[in-house]
């Protein structure tokens, strides 16, 4: 059926004797457990497929395993790896794959971690302490600990996971990893996730001890990053005997006639998530099976393919999926359900993260349900999942990603009010304490459904400030921004503040592209209106940051052209009005941000020149606005650093005195201000830098 042979995976057991049979069984000596029991899976999920209902996959399994058990047989013939990458369609089996392995794993003594989908630092987090539960060794015990404690930020938790996979036996399991790439799987949707990964990928791979972890990833592409390298497993078609199988698993399948069976053979071939949607849509009556063959042949009659000739995989996998799936067991399963059951599917449809049956009756009838309704919405949701048009996944529902993309062209008219419901049932979750990660990002995603993308700026900023560290921050800030357009100031807010993420959390590649990613923006919206003040005050801000980035990287001549590109259009927006405060704060700080880089690249008089910009702007701000305390902090912190960097230079008097100052004025506004008589041309005070924020009325300039 599949166009491949594969070696028998089964044999008899024959022991052979050079004399006479001996008894197998002492029946009277002492009874001694196994050394090393095998627990089998315990088949809840396809993850742990319970013995026997993982049909074939024996070559798959058996690489994977050597692989990641690692040696130097296997570094021998695979190569020094991070791990084993599982490749292949979607429903091809992956996960299932995945599950044994990681069961032959855990038997072996191996912890392991499962992280599912878009990336999310608390759930890898939670997974690792949650493998490291019960394992008496003193280390893992104190890194549970760790990674438990709430006091740690999520930046080092992820360190000791990675600290973890170079000297212990520990597996990440990246399912569902294709959710992290863009469309067409070349790239990573989120490089700062990008960054994590490749860090974790070499903890356990290259270089690593023996006795180190590995990362095991299912995705229907081969991986993007190219640097640290994964021994990668094709997870192909099932063979023609393992389709048998499988088939015989199949309640409506198992009885087939010839003709029937070799024309569902040809068109869905080995992919058994195909095979069992049409197996479900057979449930409901053995009739439905011939009018469903009959219009594969119709179809592929009518599209020109010929269901006998020979093909790749690929090809024959895409055909699969064109006349098995798309044009029409999809359409033949939706003629199938009421309207209601239509309504409750298009509704979930929208959503992409799980929800619960309350959850799901809420979204579509906008109210608690009662419990007539409970009943009513769950009976719906078991006949869809019953046809495959939705998951349970654990007491929750979702719509797999693929129907859901399809269903999105029907009945647009109500899209946007399917997506304002979906809103309100997430905000309903969060108000409750029932939300999580996954929540945050489907709120976004229904608001830029609806082009509310204001509300996604206003939003997700709030957000931010609800999650645990830097790392999630950073997470939500890369799944949320692609969905703003581009050439837009709320745009700029979202990536100014996942730039900011990313430098907190280390990952300074990232922020670099995302730096260049905001310049960019900026520069396109004040090239389409130069005469628009703030939006060239947006593109010096956003050369600022940039510059933030490359000194964080140690590139400070890069730094020094950018901060100085922001001061040119500082200046000319702080000449082309005097009398604006805003833009000649704007100018004051640009002074400053220079003055601070010539500090650090040990230019005392460069940096002198600059302060007393800075500090003549700021004195007469001040002495516009005595009663600002905003102005009067700006003084503060212009004296500060002017007075220390003049005290190291020699001028001590004439230092001291504007330190005095600045102590004089803290006290006068409330900030307890501790100078240091060290300070000088090396200090780097980063607790008094001042920097420009977004006006965008939701924050407002601080």
């Amino acid at each position: 059926a599949t166009g491949r042979l594969a070696a028998p995976e089964y044999a008899t057991a024959t022991l052979i004797a050079a004399a006479g049979d001996p008894p197998l069984l002492d029946a009277a000596a002492d009874w001694q457990p196994l050394a090393r029991p095998f627990a089998a899976p315990a088949g809840g999920s396809v993850r742990e497929l319970a013995m026997g209902d993982l049909v074939g996959r024996r070559r798959e399994v058996r690489t994977a395993l050597a692989v990641l058990r690692g040696g130097p047989a296997a570094v021998e013939r695979w190569g020094a790896v991070a791990g084993v990458v599982l490749t292949g369609p979607g429903g091809i089996g992956k996960t299932a794959v995945a599950g044994r392995v990681m069961a032959r794993l855990r038997a072996d003594g191996w912890a392991v971690a499962v992280h599912v989908g878009r990336w999310n630092p608390p759930s890898l987090i939670a997974a690792t302490a949650q493998a490291l539960r019960g394992i008496p060794v003193p280390e893992l015990v104190e890194a549970r600990s760790a990674l438990t404690d709430s006091r740690h930020e999520e930046t080092d938790k992820i360190a000791r996971i990675r600290e973890l996979l170079g000297e212990h036996r520990l597996l990440l399991l990246f399912d569902d990893f294709e959710q992290n790439l863009t469309e067409d799987g070349r790239r990573f949707a989120d490089p700062g996730f990008a960054e994590v990964f490749a860090d974790l990928a070499r903890a356990g791979g290259p270089g690593s001890p023996s006795g180190a972890g590995r990362l095991l990833v299912t995705c229907r592409y081969p991986l993007p990053y190219r640097t640290v390298p994964f021994h990668r497993v094709d997870v192909g078609p099932l063979s023609g005997s393992e389709l048998g199988r499988l088939l015989l698993r199949l309640p409506s399948l198992r009885a087939l006639g010839d003709d029937d069976r070799r024309t569902l053979t040809r068109t869905i071939g080995g992919h058994p998530r195909l095979l069992e949607f049409v197996d479900t849509l057979l449930r409901n009556g053995a009739a439905n099976l011939l009018e469903v063959t009959e219009k594969i042949g119709d179809l592929a009659d009518t599209l020109g393919i010929d269901l006998h000739e020979d093909r790749t995989f690929d090809e024959a996998v895409d055909d699969a999926l064109l006349l098995g799936s798309r044009d029409i067991v999809l359409e033949l399963l939706l003629a199938t359900v009421t309207a209601d059951e239509r309504a409750l599917l298009l509704q979930a449809a929208v959503s992409s993260a799980p929800m619960s049956v309350d959850d799901l009756a809420f979204a579509w009838k906008g109210a608690e349900p009662d419990r007539a309704r409970h009943r009513a919405v769950a009976a719906a949701v078991r006949r869809l999942a019953d046809r495959t048009l939705l998951l349970r996944l654990d007491g929750d529902v979702l719509v797999h990603p693929w129907i859901a993309h399809w269903l999105a062209d029907v009945e647009p008219e109500t899209r946007t009010e399917r997506h304002g419901r979906a809103e309100r049932m997430r905000l309903a979750r969060l108000e409750a304490g029932r939300a999580d990660f996954a929540d945050l990002v489907e709120v976004a995603r229904h608001l830029a459904a609806q082009e509310r993308f204001d509300d996604v700026v206003a939003q997700t900023l709030t957000f931010t400030g609800m999650l645990a560290g830097e790392s999630s921050v950073a997470a939500l800030l890369g799944e949320v921004g692609p969905m703003v357009p581009a050439d837009s100031r709320g745009f700029l807010e979202l990536v100014e503040r996942e730039l900011t993420a990313l430098l907190n959390t280390g990952s300074t590649a990232a922020a670099r592209d995302r730096g260049s990613a905001m310049v960019a923006s900026a520069r396109r919206l004040a090239e389409a209106d130069p005469t628009n003040s703030q939006a060239q005050r947006d593109l010096s801000i956003s050369y600022e940051r940039l510059a933030d980035v490359a000194i964080a990287v140690g590139d400070t001549g890069r730094a020094q052209q950018l901060f100085t590109d922001g001061l040119t259009i500082a200046r000319r927006l702080a000449e082309a009005d005097p009398t604006n405060s805003q833009a000649q704060r704007d100018l004051s700080i640009s002074y400053n941000k220079l003055a601070d880089l010539a500090v650090r690249s040990g230019d005392a008089d460069k940096a002198r020149g600059y302060y007393e910009q800075d500090l003549a702007i700021a004195l007469r701000l001040a002495e516009a606005d005595p009663v600002n305390a905003g102005k009067q902090r700006d003084v503060m912190i212009s004296l500060r650093q002017l007075g220390g960097l003049l005290s190291g230079m020699g001028e001590h008097e004439r230092g001291q005195v504007m330190l005095s100052e600045a102590v004089e004025i803290a006290r006068r506004i409330g900030i307890d201000l501790d100078v240091d008589p060290s300070w000088n041309v090396n200090h780097n005070d980063r607790s008094g830098r001042r920097r420009r924020r977004w006006p965008f009325g939701r924050r407002g300039e601080q």
